[in-house]
C-alpha cells in the first residue's frame, strides 16, 4: 500500500514538472524565438508580407525593389517610452563575419505609440538610424551570398529615451539599452537567392 502511495506520488511530481515545463515553452514562444530563452513578452510583431519562419518575399530583397516590408506592432507596455527596432542575418558564414551577424537595420527611439511602419517606409519614420553592417543609415535587404538565411526583426520596448547620435554601432546601442528593456518580442523570416 505504500510503495503504491509512493509510485503514485512520485509520477504526480513528475507530471507536474513536465506540465510546467510544456507550459513555459508555450509562453517563450508566444513572445520572441530569439530572446535567448526569456519569458518577455505580450508584445507583438507582424508583417502582413510573411509570417514567423515564411520566406520574406523578393520585394523586400536585393532581388527586387528592396524596400522594408511593413511591420505592425501591438502589445506595447503603457510603461515604455521609446522602442528600439533591429534587424539582424543570423546566418551570415563565419569567413565573412566572425560573429555570424549581419546588422541590416537599427532604429530607436521609435515614439512607443507607434503601431506599424509601412512598406518602403521605414526612411520616413521619426527615429534615430544606427549605422548597419553594410555601412549605411537605411534598411539593407536581405541577399544573402549561398542558402537560405533567417532575418531577425526584434522589437524592444524601453524604459527611457536612448542618448545615442544618429549613425551610432549596435554594439553602442546594445550598450544603452542594457537594463532599460521592458520587453522584447522577434519576427523571423528567411530568404534564398534564386
Amino acid at each position: 500500500m505504500k510503495n503504491s502511495i509512493l509510485r503514485y506520488s512520485i509520477v504526480s511530481i513528475l507530471l507536474l514538472i513536465v506540465l510546467w515545463w510544456v507550459l513555459s515553452n508555450l509562453t517563450i514562444f508566444r513572445g520572441s524565438q530569439y530572446d535567448s530563452g526569456r519569458v518577455v513578452s505580450t508584445m507583438e510583431l507582424r508583417s502582413t508580407a510573411f509570417q514567423y519562419g515564411e520566406a520574406i518575399p523578393s520585394l523586400y530583397t536585393c532581388d527586387a525593389a528592396g524596400v522594408n516590408p511593413p511591420l505592425t506592432f501591438s502589445g506595447i507596455p503603457k510603461k515604455a517610452k521609446s522602442l528600439v527596432l533591429i534587424m539582424e542575418d543570423i546566418d551570415v558564414p563565419e569567413t565573412v563575419r566572425p560573429d555570424r551577424v549581419w546588422n541590416h537595420w537599427l532604429l530607436w527611439n521609435i515614439d512607443p505609440s507607434t503601431v506599424q511602419i509601412l512598406e518602403g517606409k521605414g526612411a520616413e519614420l521619426q527615429a534615430v538610424s544606427g549605422i548597419t553592417t553594410s555601412n549605411t543609415l537605411e534598411y539593407v535587404p536581405p541577399c544573402p551570398r549561398v542558402g537560405q538565411h533567417r532575418y531577425v526583426f526584434t522589437l524592444y520596448a524601453l524604459d527611457d529615451m536612448i542618448q545615442l547620435p544618429q549613425g551610432s554601432s549596435k554594439e553602442k546601442l546594445l550598450d544603452a539599452m542594457s537594463g532599460r528593456i521592458l520587453e522584447q518580442v522577434a519576427l523571423m523570416g528567411v530568404y534564398t537567392r534564386k
